[in-house]
């Protein structure tokens, strides 16, 4: 049985749980991302727009084929709109996220996560990096 890409997410989104914010387009709903802000149907984060935006994408770019093709420029400024009315909050969970993805990485004792570790370690100290 085929769904349409849509539709298949609204079956994850009872409307009973979507909290409108301020912003139109942009929602939340306590069972995606721990309620962080979503873009409307979809399952795409304003954090995951505003860290593109911080990595140097363009708008045009993160509505584009190679980044998130079911997005419209539209959903993307009013991501934006959400992100930069609220900046400090979120720049603060993405900051937060990233140090304990980093912690989760240094604590992987597995032999390939050590190599992979000694590895990126030594290429950064050839390469003068800190």
């Amino acid at each position: 049985m085929s769904v349409e890409p849509e539709k298949e997410t609204e079956a994850y989104m009872p409307a009973s749980e979507i909290q409108p914010t301020e912003i139109k387009g942009i929602v939340r709903n306590p069972r995606i991302f721990g309620g962080k802000p979503i873009i409307g149907q979809h399952r795409i984060s304003v954090h995951d727009v505003a860290a593109h935006i911080q990595q140097g994408y363009t708008p045009e770019q993160i509505a584009s084929e190679e980044v998130y093709p079911t997005l419209t420029l539209a959903e993307v400024y009013a991501a934006l709109h959400y992100y930069y009315e609220h900046q400090e909050e979120i720049d603060r969970e993405i900051a937060e996220e990233t140090a304990e993805l980093k912690r989760r990485a240094q604590e992987d004792t597995a032999p390939f996560a050590r190599m992979l570790r000694q590895r990126i370690k030594e290429l950064r100290d050839r390469r003068g990096f800190c």
